[in-house]
Protein backbone atom coordinates (compact mmCIF):
# COMPACT_ATOMS: atom_id res chain seq x y z
CA UNK A 1 0.00 0.00 0.00
CA UNK A 2 1.51 3.31 -1.04
CA UNK A 3 1.42 6.13 1.50
CA UNK A 4 -0.17 9.35 0.28
CA UNK A 5 2.17 12.29 0.34
CA UNK A 6 0.86 15.24 2.34
CA UNK A 7 0.22 18.34 0.21
CA UNK A 8 2.63 21.24 0.70
CA UNK A 9 1.58 23.74 3.36
CA UNK A 10 0.99 26.51 0.80
CA UNK A 11 -1.68 24.48 -1.01
CA UNK A 12 -3.13 22.33 1.80
CA UNK A 13 -6.66 23.09 2.96
CA UNK A 14 -8.62 22.71 6.20
CA UNK A 15 -12.37 22.35 6.66
CA UNK A 16 -13.83 24.41 9.51
CA UNK A 17 -17.42 24.40 10.76
CA UNK A 18 -19.15 26.09 13.66
CA UNK A 19 -21.89 24.61 15.84
CA UNK A 20 -23.68 25.70 19.01
CA UNK A 21 -24.14 22.07 20.06
CA UNK A 22 -25.46 18.70 18.97
CA UNK A 23 -28.84 20.03 17.83
CA UNK A 24 -27.50 22.03 14.86
CA UNK A 25 -24.66 19.80 13.68
CA UNK A 26 -26.56 18.72 10.58
CA UNK A 27 -27.03 22.32 9.45
CA UNK A 28 -23.54 23.58 10.34
CA UNK A 29 -21.94 25.34 7.38
CA UNK A 30 -18.47 24.08 6.45
CA UNK A 31 -15.78 26.49 5.28
CA UNK A 32 -12.71 25.36 3.34
CA UNK A 33 -9.69 27.48 4.28
CA UNK A 34 -6.01 27.49 3.28
CA UNK A 35 -3.84 25.80 5.90
CA UNK A 36 -1.85 29.03 6.24
CA UNK A 37 -5.00 30.76 7.55
CA UNK A 38 -5.35 28.18 10.34
CA UNK A 39 -1.72 27.40 11.16
CA UNK A 40 0.49 30.42 11.74
CA UNK A 41 3.72 29.06 10.29
CA UNK A 42 5.61 32.29 11.03
CA UNK A 43 5.31 31.72 14.78
CA UNK A 44 7.35 28.52 14.61
CA UNK A 45 5.26 26.95 17.36
CA UNK A 46 2.39 25.35 15.42
CA UNK A 47 0.14 28.12 16.65
CA UNK A 48 -3.40 27.24 15.55
CA UNK A 49 -6.22 29.68 14.74
CA UNK A 50 -9.76 28.56 13.94
CA UNK A 51 -11.67 31.39 12.22
CA UNK A 52 -15.29 30.25 12.27
CA UNK A 53 -16.76 33.08 10.17
CA UNK A 54 -15.91 36.13 8.10
CA UNK A 55 -15.61 38.36 11.16
CA UNK A 56 -12.93 36.02 12.50
CA UNK A 57 -11.18 36.16 9.10
CA UNK A 58 -11.00 39.94 9.24
CA UNK A 59 -9.81 40.05 12.85
CA UNK A 60 -7.17 37.40 12.15
CA UNK A 61 -5.87 39.27 9.11
CA UNK A 62 -5.74 42.57 11.03
CA UNK A 63 -3.97 41.35 14.17
CA UNK A 64 -1.44 39.17 12.32
CA UNK A 65 -0.14 42.34 10.64
CA UNK A 66 0.87 43.94 13.94
CA UNK A 67 4.68 44.02 13.94
CA UNK A 68 5.65 43.13 17.50
CA UNK A 69 5.33 40.54 20.28
CA UNK A 70 6.13 40.83 23.98
CA UNK A 71 9.68 39.64 23.30
CA UNK A 72 10.19 42.17 20.52
CA UNK A 73 9.10 44.94 22.90
CA UNK A 74 11.50 43.63 25.60
CA UNK A 75 8.59 42.63 27.81
CA UNK A 76 8.42 39.39 29.76
CA UNK A 77 5.37 37.53 31.05
CA UNK A 78 5.40 35.27 34.10
CA UNK A 79 2.96 33.58 36.42
CA UNK A 80 2.41 34.87 39.95
CA UNK A 81 4.88 33.09 42.26
CA UNK A 82 2.67 32.76 45.36
CA UNK A 83 1.07 29.32 45.61
CA UNK A 84 -1.17 29.85 48.61
CA UNK A 85 -1.18 26.36 50.13
CA UNK A 86 2.64 26.26 50.00
CA UNK A 87 3.07 29.68 51.59
CA UNK A 88 0.54 29.63 54.43
CA UNK A 89 3.12 30.71 57.04
CA UNK A 90 3.57 34.03 55.21
CA UNK A 91 -0.08 34.90 54.48
CA UNK A 92 -2.14 37.30 56.60
CA UNK A 93 -5.79 38.36 56.46
CA UNK A 94 -4.96 41.77 57.89
CA UNK A 95 -1.80 43.75 58.73
CA UNK A 96 0.10 42.55 61.77
CA UNK A 97 0.99 46.04 62.98
CA UNK A 98 4.45 46.13 61.38
CA UNK A 99 5.92 47.18 58.04
CA UNK A 100 6.52 43.51 57.22
CA UNK A 101 3.03 43.02 55.71
CA UNK A 102 2.63 43.98 52.02
CA UNK A 103 -0.30 43.55 49.57
CA UNK A 104 -1.10 40.14 48.11
CA UNK A 105 -3.18 40.18 44.92
CA UNK A 106 -5.52 37.39 43.89
CA UNK A 107 -7.53 36.92 40.71
CA UNK A 108 -10.50 38.70 42.32
CA UNK A 109 -8.49 41.91 42.78
CA UNK A 110 -7.93 42.34 39.03
CA UNK A 111 -10.77 44.17 37.28
CA UNK A 112 -10.77 45.55 33.75
CA UNK A 113 -8.26 48.44 33.78
CA UNK A 114 -8.01 48.67 37.58
CA UNK A 115 -6.74 46.91 40.68
CA UNK A 116 -9.28 46.82 43.49
CA UNK A 117 -7.44 46.09 46.73
CA UNK A 118 -8.25 45.32 49.48
CA UNK A 119 -11.61 43.57 49.18
CA UNK A 120 -11.90 42.63 52.87
CA UNK A 121 -13.05 39.12 51.94
CA UNK A 122 -12.14 35.73 53.34
CA UNK A 123 -8.83 35.35 51.53
CA UNK A 124 -5.57 36.62 53.03
CA UNK A 125 -4.76 39.92 51.32
CA UNK A 126 -1.32 40.46 52.83
CA UNK A 127 1.96 38.58 52.72
CA UNK A 128 4.96 38.96 55.01
CA UNK A 129 7.92 40.79 53.52
CA UNK A 130 10.81 39.00 55.20
CA UNK A 131 14.08 37.37 54.19
CA UNK A 132 12.34 33.98 54.27
CA UNK A 133 9.56 35.09 51.91
CA UNK A 134 11.57 37.28 49.53
CA UNK A 135 11.65 34.57 46.82
CA UNK A 136 7.85 34.96 46.53
CA UNK A 137 7.76 38.76 46.22
CA UNK A 138 8.09 41.29 43.41
CA UNK A 139 9.45 44.85 43.62
CA UNK A 140 6.69 47.45 43.79
CA UNK A 141 7.08 48.54 40.16
CA UNK A 142 4.81 49.00 37.18
CA UNK A 143 3.30 45.82 35.71
CA UNK A 144 0.36 44.71 33.59
CA UNK A 145 -1.54 42.09 35.60
CA UNK A 146 -3.92 39.58 33.98
CA UNK A 147 -6.26 36.93 35.22
CA UNK A 148 -5.11 33.46 34.18
CA UNK A 149 -8.64 32.05 34.24
CA UNK A 150 -12.11 33.15 33.16
CA UNK A 151 -15.52 31.57 33.56
CA UNK A 152 -17.07 30.05 30.41
CA UNK A 153 -20.09 32.32 30.73
CA UNK A 154 -17.98 35.51 30.77
CA UNK A 155 -18.34 37.64 27.63
CA UNK A 156 -14.56 38.04 27.28
CA UNK A 157 -11.55 35.89 28.02
CA UNK A 158 -8.95 38.54 28.87
CA UNK A 159 -9.06 40.76 31.95
CA UNK A 160 -6.04 43.02 32.44
CA UNK A 161 -5.13 45.99 34.61
CA UNK A 162 -2.13 48.32 34.86
CA UNK A 163 -0.51 48.19 38.29
CA UNK A 164 1.54 51.38 38.54
CA UNK A 165 4.60 51.72 40.76
CA UNK A 166 3.62 52.95 44.23
CA UNK A 167 -0.11 52.48 43.59
CA UNK A 168 -0.16 49.97 46.45
CA UNK A 169 1.78 50.37 49.72
CA UNK A 170 5.08 48.69 50.52
CA UNK A 171 8.40 48.05 48.84
CA UNK A 172 7.28 44.68 47.51
CA UNK A 173 4.11 42.90 46.33
CA UNK A 174 2.77 39.36 46.23
CA UNK A 175 0.95 37.95 43.18
CA UNK A 176 -0.98 34.72 43.61
CA UNK A 177 -0.51 31.90 41.11
CA UNK A 178 -3.85 32.47 39.30
CA UNK A 179 -2.42 35.70 37.84
CA UNK A 180 -0.01 36.44 35.02
CA UNK A 181 2.05 39.61 35.02
CA UNK A 182 3.96 41.44 32.30
CA UNK A 183 7.12 43.31 33.26
CA UNK A 184 9.57 45.56 31.44
CA UNK A 185 12.91 43.78 31.01
CA UNK A 186 16.05 45.73 31.83
CA UNK A 187 14.56 49.11 32.67
CA UNK A 188 11.77 51.12 34.21
CA UNK A 189 8.32 50.64 32.76
CA UNK A 190 6.63 53.46 30.88
CA UNK A 191 3.25 54.10 32.54
CA UNK A 192 1.58 55.13 29.29
CA UNK A 193 2.74 51.87 27.67
CA UNK A 194 1.40 49.86 30.61
CA UNK A 195 -1.99 51.58 30.39
CA UNK A 196 -2.06 51.20 26.60
CA UNK A 197 -1.15 47.51 26.69
CA UNK A 198 -3.81 46.88 29.35
CA UNK A 199 -6.43 48.67 27.26
CA UNK A 200 -5.45 46.67 24.16
CA UNK A 201 -5.64 43.33 26.01
CA UNK A 202 -9.09 44.24 27.33
CA UNK A 203 -10.30 45.38 23.92
CA UNK A 204 -12.79 43.69 21.60
CA UNK A 205 -10.34 42.98 18.80
CA UNK A 206 -7.65 41.23 20.87
CA UNK A 207 -10.26 39.29 22.80
CA UNK A 208 -11.80 38.10 19.52
CA UNK A 209 -8.35 37.12 18.24
CA UNK A 210 -7.68 35.19 21.45
CA UNK A 211 -10.96 33.29 21.10
CA UNK A 212 -10.01 32.37 17.52
CA UNK A 213 -6.72 31.04 18.88
CA UNK A 214 -7.94 29.26 22.01
CA UNK A 215 -11.21 27.83 23.28
CA UNK A 216 -9.64 27.39 26.69
CA UNK A 217 -10.73 29.48 29.68
CA UNK A 218 -7.12 29.51 30.87
CA UNK A 219 -4.85 32.29 29.60
CA UNK A 220 -1.36 30.84 29.39
CA UNK A 221 1.90 32.77 29.38
CA UNK A 222 2.86 30.93 26.15
CA UNK A 223 -0.20 32.30 24.32
CA UNK A 224 0.56 35.80 25.55
CA UNK A 225 4.16 35.53 24.33
CA UNK A 226 2.95 34.71 20.80
CA UNK A 227 0.25 37.38 20.68
CA UNK A 228 0.97 39.96 17.93
CA UNK A 229 1.21 43.51 19.25
CA UNK A 230 1.54 47.00 17.77
CA UNK A 231 4.63 49.16 18.26
CA UNK A 232 5.78 50.61 21.57
CA UNK A 233 4.90 54.09 20.30
CA UNK A 234 1.35 53.00 19.44
CA UNK A 235 0.87 51.45 22.90
CA UNK A 236 2.03 54.68 24.56
CA UNK A 237 -0.34 56.74 22.37
CA UNK A 238 -3.24 54.45 23.34
CA UNK A 239 -2.24 54.81 27.00
CA UNK A 240 -2.13 58.60 26.92
CA UNK A 241 -5.58 58.78 25.35
CA UNK A 242 -6.99 56.10 27.67
CA UNK A 243 -6.17 58.25 30.70
CA UNK A 244 -8.86 60.74 29.68
CA UNK A 245 -11.63 58.55 28.23
CA UNK A 246 -13.38 55.34 29.14
CA UNK A 247 -14.07 54.42 25.50
CA UNK A 248 -10.85 52.49 25.05
CA UNK A 249 -12.01 50.46 22.04
CA UNK A 250 -12.49 53.57 19.96
CA UNK A 251 -9.12 54.93 21.11
CA UNK A 252 -7.50 51.67 19.97
CA UNK A 253 -9.36 51.81 16.66
CA UNK A 254 -8.24 55.39 16.04
CA UNK A 255 -4.56 54.80 16.86
CA UNK A 256 -4.30 51.47 15.00
CA UNK A 257 -6.60 52.51 12.11
CA UNK A 258 -9.07 49.71 12.69
CA UNK A 259 -12.11 50.19 10.42
CA UNK A 260 -15.17 51.33 12.35
CA UNK A 261 -17.46 48.68 10.74
CA UNK A 262 -15.15 45.92 12.00
CA UNK A 263 -15.18 47.38 15.52
CA UNK A 264 -18.97 47.69 15.46
CA UNK A 265 -19.42 44.11 14.25
CA UNK A 266 -17.13 42.83 16.99
CA UNK A 267 -19.29 44.73 19.51
CA UNK A 268 -22.43 43.11 18.10
CA UNK A 269 -20.87 39.68 18.47
CA UNK A 270 -19.93 40.49 22.08
CA UNK A 271 -23.51 41.45 22.87
CA UNK A 272 -24.75 38.27 21.21
CA UNK A 273 -22.51 36.10 23.39
CA UNK A 274 -23.65 37.53 26.71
Amino acid sequence: MRARRAPPARTAQVTVSESAGGTDLSSAEARILPLARVLDLKQGANYVHIPANRLDDRVLSLVRKWPETLGGLKLKVSTGPVVAFRATEFLLKRPNGTDAAVPLLWLQHVRRMRIQWPLHGNKPEYILDTKESEYLLLPNRTYVVLRRFSAKEEARRLTAAPLLAGELPGAHLGLENHLNYIRWDGGEADEDEAIGLSALLNGRIVDRFFRISSGNTQVSAVELRHLPLPSREALAEIGRAARTTGDHDHVIASVLRIPRPLLDEAQWRDAESR
